[in-house]
């Protein structure tokens, strides 16, 4: 599935936000591959969030356990044991999410729904004392005991965009030689679909440049404020073609109008009914893997029981085998044990050079040999 659009984390956070702040750190856990799950309590109800870095950010009603406790997920623990969350936001229109966590001390856990995706845990002077992904790059570096950095960006906080940041946009890109859709989302951050679709239906090729369809700007201006007012009121969807997911969307995406459609009361539930499935069908898939592994363990192992049946069957019958063919001779010495009475072993072999005389128990009245096959 495609990665979660800037818009879309604006609205989840809009949603989490009224319903999680102030609710009390209860559990961290790092469900591995980039996953998370934090467990939270507020009216003294447990409340799940399930992060899984690119994808998703939403409160969850589906609980899975780590194996084990990761040390990252110890760590992350041990800074916000008996905090408080105090916010949840969105820096700017990027596609990064803050948890503000205030206690004894105050630390901020810092989801990058961006590039490879990260996780990083910074204190109260903003400075990184955990992070998920060790990063080292020429224009940032997230390290321990390093600055937390944002990154540049010039796209202005969605609230913040209107009629006349607009016109300031469109005039800064109206001589632009690059394509129209990438020369607006650098400065309107709603995700390629959105934007996308907002030109198709204001009838502008998206592939054209933007100096090429400045005669249209004034249209694509009003279109992307209604699109903004109508995504304030989220339609959230999922889209689905032959049985299968095809897409999500939290407006009606025109492309999308003859496929079957489910909609959703909240961003969150569109995002946990998308990735829980997925969620579910992994933790299914390792339990089918080790039955079929134990399985196959099983399969091998009842292989290596008949393959020493076998061998020790060979064996037996090689045994029976000789002991008919040389039973004349075998019928002779216990003739002649019984006449002698006593006998010792040299006297025994002597007697029968053909017979390997092993051993002679008087005792127990018994004569081990050997018969070659």
């Amino acid at each position: 599935m495609r990665e979660i659009a800037s818009i879309e984390i604006h609205l989840l956070v809009k949603e989490l936000s009224a319903s999680l702040d102030g609710a009390f750190f209860r559990k961290f856990y790092d469900l591995g591959d980039g996953s998370f799950k934090l467990q939270l309590s507020k009216d003294r109800r447990n409340r799940l969030l399930y992060c899984s870095l690119l994808k998703t950010f939403n409160e969850t009603e589906f609980s899975e356990e780590a194996e084990s406790a990761s040390n990252f997920a110890i760590a992350v623990r041990k800074r916000l044991d008996g905090t408080r969350l105090k916010s949840i936001t969105q820096h700017g229109s990027d596609r990064i999410i803050v948890m503000a966590f205030e206690g004894r001390e105050k630390h901020n856990l810092i989801f990058e729904m961006f590039g490879k995706g990260n996780l990083v845990v910074t204190g109260a002077s903003g400075k990184i004392e955990l992070v998920y992904k060790p990063l080292r790059q020429k224009e940032r570096e997230l390290l321990p005991n390093r600055q937390y950095l944002f990154p540049e960006s010039d796209s202005p906080a969605f609230e913040g965009i209107n009629e006349e940041q607009l016109d300031k946009v469109f005039d800064s890109i109206k001589d632009s030689d690059a394509r129209v859709i990438t020369a607006l989302s650098k400065y309107v951050n709603i995700g390629p679909l959105y934007l996308e679709d907002t030109m198709m239906r204001t009838g502008v090729n998206p592939k054209e440049s933007a100096r090429a369809t400045r005669h249209q700007h004034q249209n694509l201006k009003a279109a992307l404020l209604k699109f903004l007012k109508d995504a304030d009121v989220p339609s959230p969807a999922l889209y689905s073609e032959n049985g299968q997911t095809v897409d999500y969307a939290i407006t009606p995406i025109s492309k999308y109008e003859r496929m079957q459609k489910t909609t959703f009361k909240s961003v969150s539930a569109l995002f946990d009914q998308l990735y829980v499935s997925e969620r579910t069908a992994s933790k299914g898939d390792e339990k089918r893997q080790r039955e079929l592994e134990e399985a196959n363990a099983n399969v091998e192992a009842q292989k290596s029981a008949v393959k020493k049946l076998k061998e020790e069957e060979a064996r037996s019958a090689a045994a029976a085998h000789s002991i008919f063919a040389r039973a004349h001779e075998i019928n002779e010495l216990i003739a002649y044990l019984k006449e002698k009475k006593r006998v010792t072993p040299e006297e025994l072999q002597s007697a029968f050079k053909n017979i390997k005389i092993k051993a002679i128990d008087l005792k127990n009245k018994t004569v081990t040999i050997e018969l070659e096959e």
